[in-house]
């Protein structure tokens, strides 16, 4: 995200849109992916799904969690 944030505000820098790039001065975290990362069991995605907001957005997160459904197709199937 601030990578892209860079990108914006220096080309607002750039267009004389902003006189200054704040993000300029920002100390980039580094992080190693250590390639592990945590899977719901099917019984914690059906407890998350029943804390949902409503019953489409319970429906949708299991979808998502079942078929590995990412995030902006998830979004994009909530707004069709």
């Amino acid at each position: 995200m601030l990578v892209a944030l860079f990108g914006i505000l220096k080309l607002a820098k750039r267009r004389g849109w902003i006189t200054a790039n704040p993000s300029e001065d920002v100390e980039r975290v580094t992080s190693k992916r250590t390639g592990d990362f945590n899977v719901l069991t099917p019984v914690e995605v059906e407890a998350v799904a029943r804390g949902a907001e409503n019953a489409f957005y319970g429906a949708l997160f299991t979808v998502a969690a079942f078929t590995g459904l990412r995030n902006g197709r998830a979004a994009g199937a909530a707004l069709a």
